[in-house]
């Protein structure tokens, strides 16, 4: 979000990829509000759904297991997609992406959904 305070943008980075080490993540954050987050996700030509289909499609594609997990949770917590929808896109990827770049997708999502299970019964 382009109008929050770096401290606001922390929080948010911290809530969709949960601890991030304190000597990395402000320039971390300062780095995403300037070039990928400078309101690309704000942007009104697609929805917040579209938009992590699409980055969940593409992160398969390239097997970046680190960044599919950050944005499962922001899928699942932010932009409106169910677990269900994740699952069938990350399987509709096998076809295009190839079924071990699937598969591993599916696992990385696998762990997202249990690590939000775990929170949301405290157990973080």
């Amino acid at each position: 979000m382009t109008n929050e305070t770096p401290e606001q943008a922390r929080a948010r980075v911290a809530a969709l990829i949960g601890p991030f080490p304190a000597e990395v993540s402000d320039r971390h954050v300062d780095w995403v509000r300037v070039t990928a987050g400078a309101g690309m996700w704000e942007r009104e030509d697609l929805t917040a759904g579209l938009r992590s289909a699409v980055t969940l499609g593409v992160l398969t594609a390239l097997g970046a297991q680190t960044e599919l997990a950050v944005h499962v949770r922001r899928a699942v917590t932010h932009s409106g997609l169910s677990r269900g929808e994740v699952a069938e896109l990350l399987r509709h990827c096998s076809v295009y992406a190839g079924v071990p770049r699937a598969n591993d997708a599916l696992s990385t999502a696998k762990t997202v959904f249990d690590t939000l299970d775990a929170q949301a019964r405290g157990q973080s």
